[in-house]
């Protein structure tokens, strides 16, 4: 779960708005793994979520909430059989899994897994 742009970030992965220094509230990290979450979804090794807002299904939340114009991303990188693949979906996109669309990273076999990011 990712946002599309970088700006108000930190050194420390997490972001404040103007309402966060005055202590309104405190941002979460804008990347967030939700390895786990997606895993729950997992059946016959095929991934479906329907359409609608990520933030609604547990466990994940908007890493994007209070800023302007930032729109949330999820970017799945996932393994079938030797191969890895990644595939960035936008907020409301339903997600099924494995994708046509999903870019090929590389074969297992070949090379060393591709570390799963902290997207």
């Amino acid at each position: 779960w990712d946002e599309e742009s970088p700006e108000n970030s930190k050194s420390n992965g997490q972001r404040t708005t103007e309402g966060a220094r005055n202590n309104e509230y405190l941002e979460h990290p804008r990347n967030i793994d939700v390895t786990d979450q997606l895993q729950f979804f997992v059946k016959n090794s095929e991934l479906e979520i329907h359409a609608q807002s990520k933030s609604e299904i547990l466990g994940f939340y908007n890493p994007c909430h209070g800023l302007n114009g930032a729109a949330p991303l999820l970017k799945i990188r996932y393994q079938l059989a030797s191969w890895v693949y990644e595939i960035t979906f936008n907020d409301f996109d339903p997600v099924e899994l494995p994708s046509p669309r999903a870019m090929l990273i590389g074969n297992v076999a070949s090379q060393p897994m591709v570390q799963w990011e902290n997207m």
